[in-house]
């Protein structure tokens, strides 16, 4: 009788020493993505932290924070998490993700081509397909092994160029590869530069061969796009191999946008 009552003191000792999740740290957990979407940056980061220590969650957990690194800007941080990342191994969501915050990096990070690769194997997944396909349609621009990184402050020359402006929208005059001038509307907050199928058509752009691949604009309107590499001249200053998108925009009077830190 004396040994049934340690043995259960024990077991309830050991049961009652476990670690209780707390509602609120809960809540954090299953809003972080919606947080994310939503810009409530510092919400979705406690809840991505908090996902680490789930158990089967830490890979969807470095997936939430390299989105959040790459939707503040934080290129140190992407770095940081990318570290000892392997592409073959990684899941999915996690490869995928990571595949899109490498290729934004520069100076090219060095996980970047494996990551393309094993997104370009992932083109097959049911809910990550999309994804997986835009980043392997980077594939040949880093083939091609250039460095596209840019001077973005601190330039030891500097260029005034001249800005017109439709509405509050800043616009300059330029011309891709010898085209015609044409106005492109300059957006510090755009991914890429773009020009559109009408412009590249005029001025001979071809596309290059692999990075066709249809992307889902705002309101899940399917566009076609594929990439190319261009230089753009604007006011005496000519800059090269600049990596573009090529798609339709719904405006006829624009020829692209030019993403000032990405050209």
């Amino acid at each position: 009788m004396r040994f049934l009552v340690v043995v259960s003191v024990s077991v309830a000792a050991c049961v009652s020493s476990r670690p209780n999740p707390s509602p609120a740290t809960e809540e954090a957990v299953n809003a972080a993505w919606t947080a994310l979407s939503e810009g409530d940056f510092a919400a979705a980061g406690v809840g991505f932290k908090a996902m680490e220590a789930r158990p089967g969650r830490s890979g969807e957990a470095r997936a939430g924070l390299l989105s959040l690194a790459q939707a503040t800007s934080d290129y140190e941080g992407s770095r940081r998490l990318l570290e000892g990342l392997d592409p073959e191994t990684s899941a999915p969501l996690l490869a995928v993700t990571a595949g899109e915050v490498a290729v934004s990096l520069r100076p090219q990070h060095a996980k970047a081509m494996g990551l393309v690769e094993r997104a370009c194997a992932l083109r097959g997944e049911t809910d990550l397909g999309r994804r997986a396909a835009s980043v392997c349609s980077l594939k040949p621009l880093l083939a091609l092994g250039r460095d596209f990184e840019r001077c973005a402050a601190g330039c030891s020359n500097a260029v005034r160029v001249p800005l017109l402006f439709v509405g509050s929208q800043p616009v300059v005059k330029a011309s891709v590869n010898g085209g015609e001038e044409a106005a492109f509307v300059v957006d510090t907050g755009a991914s890429t530069s773009l020009i559109t199928t009408q412009y590249a058509a005029k001025a001979g752009i071809q596309a290059l061969p692999g990075t066709q691949v249809e992307e889902y604009a705002s309101g899940g309107a399917r566009v076609a796009t594929s990439r190319a590499l261009v230089s753009i001249r604007t006011q005496g200053l000519q800059i090269d191999d600049v990596p573009v998108v090529i798609a339709d925009l719904p405006f006829e009077a624009i020829a692209g946008i030019i993403a000032p830190q990405r050209t």
